[in-house]
């Protein structure tokens, strides 16, 4: 009944909006709350004690329900495999489709899909996924590899996992993403890593890539990743470490927002972390990897 009043003073208002005057109207409903319009925006606010309550239009709830669909990740570090998200918000929930596939059609592709994702069904490893606006946390949602179900082809390959389901979410926070990320747990990386074969990189670049500590000299890099998130770089450092290369985080912060850079190796020329460049895109699957300097940053030590 109080939703019905509510409405009805929307519109009896809408009628007179365009009156002159003083530029909020105030109205009380039947639960004592004041019911507030802004006569220039046509926003209507409900205050309800010390709170400010929005009330979303019909047409913004339509468009809220209607299904979003997020940029494509592709998620080089696992095997090249790319993720889908799509989204949707109904009465204070977060409506979602995630899904992985393969990158390409390709029968290597789907080979290496298959064989990774049959390992590890009943594991407790899993993907994570955001939603953020600027470098701020909207969402965060868990979800289990096992919790995933498989699509299959006629010979009965899998060509996707996907999870459907739904979480709580504020319609401000849902409103306020605009961009999302995706990171995966140790385990999961692993079914994609593979033995690092130093022989093919030199005694000089094999020494500079496996070093430890830092030399005034040292000042090439190569960058992976960049992340808004701390967490989410100390996460890819580990796993790097894992496979033998000598990875750390710097964090420079710019426009008063800290970033948190990935980098492997320390050199003393571009000519040498370039080699290490050409290993890591290629072998590796860091498509996003470039050359930097890091003499300017405070490297920061992840343990592994």
């Amino acid at each position: 009944m109080a939703s019905l009043s509510i409405i009805i003073f929307i519109i009896l208002i809408s009628l007179t909006a365009g009156c002159k005057g003083e530029r909020y109207e105030m109205k009380e409903d039947r639960q004592g709350r004041i019911i507030r319009l802004d006569r220039r925006t046509g926003e209507v606010t409900v205050l309800e004690g010390d709170s400010l309550i929005h009330i979303i239009s019909p047409k913004d709830l339509g468009a809220l329900a209607e299904a979003k669909s997020w940029p494509i990740e592709s998620l080089s570090q696992l095997g090249g495999i790319i993720a889908n998200l799509k989204t949707s918000w109904r009465k204070g929930q977060l409506y979602y489709l995630y899904s992985v596939s393969p990158a390409s059609e390709k029968a290597k592709d789907f080979k290496e899909f298959n064989e990774a994702f049959k390992k590890d069904r009943l594991g407790d490893d899993y993907f994570t996924v955001y939603l953020y606006k600027g470098g701020f946390n909207m969402m965060e949602l868990k979800i289990p590899l096992v919790s995933m179900t498989s699509l299959v082809d006629a010979e009965g390959k899998t060509t996707k996992l996907e999870r459907n389901g739904a979480i709580s979410l504020s319609v401000e926070n849902y409103q306020a993403a605009r961009t999302w990320d995706v990171t995966w747990s140790e385990g999961l990386a692993q079914l994609f890593q593979k033995p690092v074969k130093k022989e093919s990189m030199g005694p000089a670049l094999k020494s500079a890539a496996e070093t430890t500590t830092p030399s005034a000299t040292a000042v090439w890099s190569v960058q992976v990743n960049a992340f808004a998130r701390e967490e989410n770089a100390s996460s890819l450092v580990k796993r790097i470490k894992n496979k033998g290369y000598d990875a750390f985080v710097v964090s420079p912060k710019i426009d008063g927002r800290t970033w948190y850079r990935v980098r492997v190796g320390q050199f003393a020329t571009q000519k040498e972390a370039k080699q290490l460049l050409r290993i890591l895109v290629e072998k590796e699957k860091y498509a996003k990897a470039i050359i930097a300097r890091n003499d300017i940053y405070t490297r920061k030590t992840v343990t592994k």
